[in-house]
């Protein structure tokens, strides 16, 4: 027989008792019971002989088991005889925190472990844990605070009160529960004193727990000392008893009408985000109606005047007549993907703003270049007044501030009335070089706006008066962009209307003032707005490599350039650009325009791949992405993998120009 270490003897037993009190892993302590096995237990009636009755009782307690924490283990180990080991010890279990139970307990346990010349098993068991009465019985039964709590002993119709606060529900902490009950009764609202009779009566009590159920639960409105109806809940528990075949139970009793209250809060809550959910689905269907008839009335338009100016070739105006209209056509989808576009990016919190020194003049005046002419188209009066600007120069994100100013002065000439006026009026709040605040104030004698609908007119998607919407076309978006860039910005946006007489909306913008340009840049230029001057550089002779996959604009970027003198060379897929360029001499191609999306290799490979070349321009060869990606991640990502330029599509003549100008 192997000598066992009364330390690995020690080890099994500690073993056993962490996995069926921690993990309540029933299965390995069966597998360890020897065929004469002996358990005795705390009760008269709790033992069992033989390892298929010791193991049927063990299996029968896993259901209502829950886990528990082992600590303080102590143990005293004895060889008995040749193959036989003595255990015996102590060890403190509380139940898990997660379960919510307060059971808390020392409990004294004898193993008897015999050598089978294989392994150690288990032949005796003797486990004593105190019998949970009194104040331990209410510990092992509740599952968290509860005011009134009562023992039943439903054999013998008694209860007793362990709660502290009893005297709030009823009078006698003992006595007879059948008395209890009726007394009770009469307290039930009406409604739900049947209910009531029908789960609590004794009797009724005994039958479930004799059919085997674990819990009884009822919540109803019992009336109080006030005479006012509160909410409270029954819960009765069965007990095990050992010592008799006597049924007891536990019975806990709260008070619900605070949970009930947070119930209603949120189910109410829950009624309005549901509410919201609708309307924002409902705002969000109406706007890609809107969008739809937009797109299709803008594609309507150049597709017309394009067959139009097909059948009319030989009538210069009426040609240039369809240009004209296809170009305005063409910039109004932009303007509505735009929209779509810094709606996504401001909800996801990708819109980045670009602080550097503008002119507010020249901001004004590019604005008033855009406002003026639609105004007076629409037989509107537009001034606009400054205040107390004691700077020129200011820092912060000017293009974004331009589209703030240009989505509000839109929105009121679209809903300002012929022989209306929108007055736009900007002032200096703070001192010059502290973060001041610009007010910018623009007012307008259009319809105006309900109270009710002044609630939400920042959120997107949102239109009040369909019928007014369907003579002035767009996304819809152009306030909630505004909204939503103010506050990027740390500024505010507040709106003050009347219906018929006319709205005012007030946009304030921390800025920081600067009196001298040169104090920035050291130079007195307007850093921001100027444009690069326009010069005639001469292309001719420059040669560029072209990998762009669709024929259409492939012939538009070829026709652009050759236009301007540069020699084009196409590449149809990411793999054919990288071919040519390794084919080629240094300094054959004097830049790439490169698409992203391509069949074979995308742009973002090709270009990863020409970086990588062992040649001497391999780092030097500008590279231009020109795609119709144009999300912010996605130009960060195409510069990250060694991208010069960034151009999105639709191209601008102009920008393409630009942008080559800064490589030649």
């Amino acid at each position: 027989m192997k000598e066992y270490p009364l330390s690995e003897v020690e080890a099994f037993a500690c073993e056993i008792l962490n996995k069926y009190y921690c993990e309540y892993d029933v299965e390995f302590l069966n597998s360890t019971f020897a065929e004469d096995i002996v358990w005795i237990g705390a009760g008269e009636r709790q033992k069992a002989e033989g390892k298929e009755a010791v193991t049927a009782h063990f299996s029968q307690k896993k259901r209502d088991m829950a886990p528990w924490d082992v600590s303080y283990e102590i143990y005293e180990t004895r060889k008995l005889g040749a193959d036989c080991y003595l255990c015996e010890g102590s060890s403190r279990i509380r139940s898990c925190k997660r379960t919510e139970m307060l059971l808390d307990n020392q409990q004294r346990f004898t193993f008897i472990f015999r050598d089978n010349g294989e392994k150690l098993e288990t032949i005796h068991i003797h486990n004593l844990m105190p019998y949970p009465g009194g104040q331990e019985a209410v510990q092992a039964a509740i599952f968290k605070v509860y005011p009134l709590i009562l023992k039943l002993n439903l054999t013998q119709d008694t209860y007793r009160c362990f709660s502290e606060d009893e005297e709030q529900f009823i009078e006698k902490t003992e006595g007879v529960y059948s008395e209890l009950y009726r007394s009770s009764l009469q307290s039930i609202h009406p409604d739900h004193r049947a209910t009531y009779a029908s789960v609590l009566a004794r009797e009724k009590l005994l039958e479930r727990f004799t059919r085997g159920e674990r819990e009884v639960y009822l919540e109803f409105q019992q009336e109080g000392t006030d005479g006012e109806y509160f909410w409270r809940s029954v819960c009765v528990i069965p007990m095990e008893n050992p010592f008799s075949r006597d049924v007891m139970a536990m019975e806990l009793v709260k008070v619900l009408d605070t949970q009930k209250e947070k119930q209603e809060e949120q189910e109410q809550l829950l009624r309005g985000a549901l509410q919201s959910a609708n309307a924002s689905s409902l705002a969000k269907s109406d706007f890609l109606s809107r969008i739809s008839h937009d797109i299709r009335t803008s594609m309507n338009g150049i597709v017309g005047m394009s067959a139009i100016g097909q059948r009319n070739l030989t009538k210069p105006d009426t040609v240039l007549e369809c240009f004209q209209k296809i170009d305005a056509s063409s910039k109004y989808l932009f303007d509505i993907l735009n929209d779509i576009l810094d709606v996504s990016k401001l909800e996801t919190g990708k819109m980045e703003l670009i602080s550097q020194g503008f002119s507010l003049q020249i901001l004004l005046e590019e604005v008033n270049h855009i406002i003026s002419p639609q105004a007076k188209e629409r037989k509107l009066i537009y001034e606009e007044y400054k205040k107390g600007l004691e700077a020129e120069y200011y820092v912060g994100d000017a293009a974004r501030i331009k589209q703030i100013l240009i989505n509000l002065l839109t929105n009121s000439l679209k809903f300002t009335p012929a022989g209306g006026k929108i007055v736009m009026s900007v002032r200096q709040e703070e001192g010059n070089y502290a973060p001041a605040s610009l007010e910018f104030c623009i007012c307008d004698t259009g319809i105006g706006i309900s109270e009710e609908f002044l609630q939400r007119i920042f959120q997107p998607f949102e239109r009040e008066i369909p019928g007014v919407i369907r003579d002035n076309p767009g996304s819809g978006l152009g306030l909630s962009i505004a909204y939503s860039l103010v506050h990027l910005m740390g500024g505010t946006i507040e709106a003050d209307s009347k219906k018929g007489v006319g709205t005012q909306i007030t946009v304030k913008l921390p800025l920081l003032p600067v009196l001298e340009e040169e104090t920035l840049y050291g130079k007195s230029s307007n850093s921001c707005w100027e444009e690069e001057e326009s010069e005639d550089f001469d292309f001719y002779g420059y040669r560029v490599l072209l990998a762009e996959d669709n024929e259409l604009n492939r012939e538009i970027a070829c026709t652009l350039l050759e236009m301007n003198g540069i020699e084009v060379e196409i590449a149809e897929n990411g793999q054919e650009a990288v071919d040519m360029f390794s084919e080629n001499p240094p300094g054959y191609y004097m830049a790439i325009l490169m698409d992203i999306r391509m069949p074979v290799m995308d742009g973002l490979e090709s270009t990863c791949t020409i970086r990588a070349l062992d040649r001497v321009d391999a780092q030097t060869i500008p590279i231009i992405a020109m795609t119709a990606n144009a999300f912010q991640e996605d130009e960060e990502e195409a510069r990250k993998i060694g991208m010069d330029g960034y151009l999105v599509k639709p191209l601008e003549v102009d920008a393409i120009f630009r942008e080559l100008r800064h490589y030649v």
